[in-house]
């Protein structure tokens, strides 16, 4: 407890089943060492100072190493400060209340799905008979193992007379998170990365979204693709950046390292995070989770039936390559009336390939795009997590690009906690000129094998998971999207922008609202700031 928990309870690997997973060992712990008259549940215990929540040799592999890289470029570092000299139980239980939904849902982040805490929440009232345990509600969890069915209905009765309080827009220090939310005849959740990488089960995916949630329903969720432990995909792929909602330069792996929150705001009528920070750019872990018993790339993947690109040198099973020189990268989310508006800005020393990455659901319509190419794969570097996106298709942007997903998939996994949206729309907002890619997001039963590049009406008509890219190129990159999410019909009517920090929403009634940004990219300013008219 002195070592994985923050001054504000946040678990160290951050990962939704493992904060589940912890809180279940920790409070049967409890509960059984009262029946020894131990109070384990209001123990303190004292926090530790050193920011290494490991200490073995591969674990701080970077400090004596020649090459100073970490053991698969993962960090074991705790980022947050330590203020407080001792941890409680208690603590790491009330911020999870903080974290949930009003169904009692915790939102996918690392190497997880989302996860209903009701239970874990139930044995905490049983230990502590906090009314606060019981105010979230959710339908389908009927069963009372603890208290029995005599109690199911005090417990509805309490839940509904608790449940939504002071489940505001929340900024999670300890853990590294920004969540906004919205309850305007609808709940929505955005959720931004920004805190420590949480080693094995971290993802390299700071400033990225790692949840978006409206009405019980999510846009993403980490294990959408979910090859195992034990495959090569599972750090090639699963974990690295290219996977994710996010900035990527020239389509490598981010580097694990600590991040401001510069401007965190909550209005009537919008919430507003801004984060920011400075990290090189590597390839994944050549080989995923090593080292195997056996030789990679040839007898791994003959195993398990998957290819992978023949590289043009041999490289050592575990190696990130080179790091590039250390990128700017800051992002602006800003969630108003259930759409998600972010800016994104990065500035390097070199030339790159800066890709703003989503990955929609469903087939697609598109507007404002001229069709230029196609390509089997995203990208043929062989040590990349890019060469698993395939059958993708290049088209040219004129103006606001819109592009819309009809989804009829409600789950993908056996252990889905909610089901996906059915409609989003993505609008590339700046600028206005520049390179978008569609293309086909892997899923679990892909081997690589022989990879079928179909025309662009197949590809969008498909109602599988899509990679979407906005690309722009040089020392610097500056983008405006906006995401959109739900089953009912959109508001929007249209999205106009001249200007990279102003943009005009026109809405369907008629209204619009005007939204603008001051210093998102300027790296000497004070301050950031939003202002909406």
């Amino acid at each position: 407890m002195g070592a994985v928990f923050s001054d504000d309870g946040s678990y160290f690997e951050a990962a939704t089943n493992y904060v589940r997973l912890a809180a279940e060992i920790l409070l049967h712990a409890a509960n059984a060492c009262e029946n020894f008259g131990l109070n384990l549940k209001d123990a303190a215990v004292s926090a530790s100072y050193d920011h290494g929540i490991l200490h073995a040799p591969w674990a701080r592999r970077q400090e004596w190493a020649a090459d100073g890289k970490p053991f698969l470029g993962m960090s074991f570092e705790r980022f947050a400060a330590n203020r407080k000299p001792v941890r409680r139980l208690r603590e790491f239980i009330d911020q999870i209340t903080t974290l949930l939904t009003p169904e009692g849902i915790l939102f996918s982040v690392n190497d997880s799905n989302e996860q209903s805490l009701i239970p874990v929440l139930d044995m905490a009232y049983y230990l502590y008979e906090d009314p606060a345990y019981q105010g979230f509600c959710d339908p389908q969890q009927e069963r009372d193992f603890l208290f029995g069915p005599h109690m199911a209905y005090w417990k509805r009765r309490e839940r509904e007379r608790l449940q939504g309080r002071g489940q505001g827009s929340r900024l999670v220090e300890g853990g590294g998170f920004a969540i906004l939310r919205e309850r305007k005849g609808h709940f929505c959740q955005a959720v931004l990365k920004y805190g420590q990488h949480g080693g094995y089960h971290g993802h390299y995916d700071r400033l990225g979204l790692v949840s978006f949630l409206r009405d019980n329903r999510t846009y993403h969720n980490q294990e959408f693709t979910w090859y195992g432990y034990d495959s090569f995909l599972f750090k090639m792929w699963v974990q690295a950046s290219v996977a994710h909602d996010m900035v990527v330069v020239d389509r490598r792996m981010q580097e694990p390292t600590p991040c401001q929150c510069i401007y965190f705001e909550e209005q009537e009528t919008f919430s507003a995070v801004c984060a920011q920070t400075v990290c090189r750019w590597s390839d994944p872990p050549y080989g995923g989770q090593t080292p195997y018993p056996v030789e990679f790339p040839e007898e791994k993947c003959r195993r398990e039936g998957r290819f992978l690109l023949a590289p043009p040198a041999v490289r050592e099973q575990g190696d990130i390559g080179e790091y590039s020189e250390p990128v700017f990268q800051r992002r602006l989310m800003v969630l108003m009336d259930g759409c998600l508006y972010v800016w994104d800005y990065l500035e390097a020393e070199g030339a790159h390939e800066f890709d703003c990455l989503y990955h929609p659901f469903g087939s697609t319509r598109i507007s404002g795009l001229r069709y230029v190419r196609n390509a089997e794969r995203f990208d043929e570097n062989p040590y990349g997590a890019a060469q698993f996106v395939t059958d993708c298709h290049w088209f040219e942007a004129e103006g606001v690009t819109e592009l819309s997903f009809s989804n009829q998939i409600k789950r993908v996994n056996s252990n889905d906690r909610l089901d996906y949206v059915e409609q989003a729309r993505l609008f590339g907002v700046f600028p206005q000129k520049g390179s978008v890619m569609i293309g086909r997001y892997p899923v679990r039963t892909d081997t690589f094998q022989e990879v079928q590049v179909r025309r662009a009406e197949q590809l969008l008509s498909d109602g599988c998971r899509k990679t979407v890219s906005f690309r722009q190129e040089g020392n610097r990159a500056r983008f405006v999207t906006a995401l959109e999410i739900g089953g009912a019909e959109s508001g929007i009517r249209d999205i106009r922008c001249n200007e990279y920090d102003k943009i005009v929403v026109r809405m369907k009634d008629g209204s619009e609202k005007r939204l603008t940004v001051r210093g998102m990219d300027d790296r000497t300013a004070k301050g950031i700031r939003v202002t909406v008219s």
